[in-house]
């Protein structure tokens, strides 16, 4: 199960202990991802990953549910959000955490 958790994450470590990593820039439903936010916090306790956030461009839609499902699950959900920004022409893209 671990295994296919990892690969519906696609999971990055961004943790500086590479025995605790963490997945600080995961994208649901609610932008463009695939995962409702329980599944990603399954996923995420499947993996046994201590922290994640969820991070859909321009919207905090999925927070509440990413929140509940960490305390139920025992996993810590830092709410954050993927700013769209253009300048000069150029995309960029921000991240924020709450």
């Amino acid at each position: 199960m671990a295994s296919s958790s990892a690969g519906k994450l696609g999971f990055r470590a961004t943790s500086m202990n590479s025995s605790n990593p963490c997945d600080l820039h995961i994208h649901s439903c609610y932008s463009d991802g695939r995962l409702y936010p329980r599944e990603i916090i399954e996923a995420a306790a499947a993996l046994r990953l201590p922290a994640v956030s969820v991070t859909d461009h321009d919207s905090v839609a999925g927070q509440a549910e990413a929140l509940m499902w960490g305390r139920e699950l025992g996993v810590e959900v830092i709410p954050g959000i993927e700013f769209s920004v253009r300048e000069s022409g150029t995309d960029i893209h921000i991240l924020g955490y709450m």
